[in-house]
């Protein structure tokens, strides 16, 4: 699998939220999936499939278990079987597909949020 070939350097990034291990995988930008690259996220998908099946302190530290978000334009010309592949653990919510456009509108959002609050905090220790 390729999560576990130690010569090779991950290119996602892990964060926790709300009892879940999310799983970032950035592509460039304009960039479409191949089928190299739906080989290696079924990789992904087993990796962690296998490694919270049998360590169960990560089920616990993550009760909702976890999804593999993959900002990336889209997926060029497949295969039906990658296709399928794909299509499969996105219905199964293991994997979730944003394109770049969508993933700067959520962090746009967020900053925003954070923003905001942090005003309402100056706002009460003004008052």
């Amino acid at each position: 699998m390729a999560i576990s070939y130690e010569d090779k350097r991950p290119d996602f990034v892990l964060a926790s939220l709300e009892n879940t291990l999310h799983i970032v995988e950035i592509k460039r930008s304009g960039y479409h999936l191949k089928e190299s690259d739906i080989d290696r996220l079924s990789n992904y998908v087993s990796a962690f499939e296998s490694f919270f099946a049998v360590n169960s302190s990560a089920r616990e530290a993550f009760p909702n278990g976890w999804k593999i978000t993959l900002v990336v334009d889209g997926v060029g010309n497949t295969d039906s079987t990658h296709k399928f592949v794909l299509d499969s653990f996105v219905e199964k919510k293991k994997v979730e597909h944003i394109t770049w456009f969508d993933f700067l509108m959520r962090a746009k959002k967020v900053h925003e949020e954070f923003l905001e609050a942090q005003d309402r905090a100056k706002r009460k220790d003004v008052v």
